[in-house]
């Protein structure tokens, strides 16, 4: 359905992300091996192109996710939310790809 006619899709924000990416944390206790972050990508639609890389993101979202290494192994862990602070506007705004943050199939009108 909606076959032929394009869908409006509003670009997803750091802050959005971040935000989605902090409840899903919440689900496993506030932290996660790095490497599971995979798992939030396939719930999620559109957030591996809106975050870029992790360490990226992590550090334009620091008050909200931040990255630690334990031993040799790097852990997503949750920051402090009462004072999270992010950038608020779409990644597509600093990249030349309209298309990011887009569900795949749609395309922004």
């Amino acid at each position: 359905w909606g076959r032929g006619r394009p869908v409006l899709k509003v670009m997803l924000t750091d802050r959005q992300t971040g935000e989605a990416l902090a409840e899903w944390l919440q689900k496993f206790g506030g932290q996660v091996e790095a490497a599971r972050v995979q798992q939030f990508y396939e719930k999620h639609p559109g957030s591996r192109e809106c975050m870029g890389g992790l360490s990226d993101f992590v550090s334009r979202c620091s008050d909200l996710v931040k990255l630690e290494r334990r031993g040799t192994v790097p852990w997503l862990v949750l920051a402090d939310l009462a004072s999270a602070k992010c950038e608020d506007s779409p990644r597509s705004s600093l990249a030349s790809d309209a298309s990011l943050c887009t569900t795949p199939g749609e395309t922004v009108a």
